[in-house]
């Protein structure tokens, strides 16, 4: 099993997903300590159903 993982800051990718039309539902952000000198972040996001393709959402 392999994958890959890319250290991006938060902000950028909160703003990659906007621009990908997700609309973020929860961000979580461990801000750097003793141990690890980088911010984890977590988001919640979805695709909102497009009501151009007859589906309401």
């Amino acid at each position: 099993m392999s994958f890959e993982s890319y250290r991006l800051p938060p902000g950028q990718l909160a703003q990659s997903l906007n621009q990908a039309g997700f609309t973020i539902d929860a961000q979580l952000v461990q801000e750097p300590d003793e141990k690890l000198t980088w911010k984890i972040a977590s988001f919640l996001a979805h695709k909102p159903i497009s009501q151009e393709a007859g589906l309401t959402s």
